[in-house]
């Protein structure tokens, strides 16, 4: 039980990498849950999200699809995609700035968070892995 939950920790911290965006993920979900209104967005952007966090702790799940269903531990890692963490981030920021009053702040807020996303990723390139399409 504990190396299975040791390996649901190192998939996630293998999803997440080494940026900060499921920080900005868990922020966003956080200001969604106090200012968000509309039930249906609710819906899908927050508990849905929440949903699919917990179904992934899940060790019993993590069990089943690893072991029982796939023999697979690299189908437990795509479970991961589910989770709309670029939508979830977009929207939230979209919904800050639109809250600000006055354009200049708007700006200075969109820009700050432009530079906070832009920065914080890595050059997708870089990675030996990677190859471009020939085509």
């Amino acid at each position: 039980m504990i190396t299975l939950i040791k390996e649901i920790t190192t998939t996630f911290k293998d999803y997440s990498g080494s940026s900060i965006i499921m920080l900005l993920f868990v922020v966003s979900l956080i200001y969604l849950y106090f200012s968000e209104e509309d039930k249906g967005k609710r819906s899908i952007l927050i508990y849905g999200s929440i949903c699919l966090l917990v179904l992934f702790f899940c060790p019993i799940l993590a069990y089943l699809v690893m072991n029982v269903i796939f023999n697979d531990n690299e189908v437990y890692y795509r479970m991961l995609w589910l989770l709309p963490v670029n939508t979830v981030v977009a929207y939230s920021g979209v919904k800050l700035i639109s809250t600000c009053k006055g354009n200049i702040k708007k700006i200075l807020l969109g820009t700050l968070f432009i530079l906070i996303i832009g920065t914080n990723g890595s050059y997708v390139y870089s990675n030996p892995t990677f190859l471009k399409a020939e085509n």
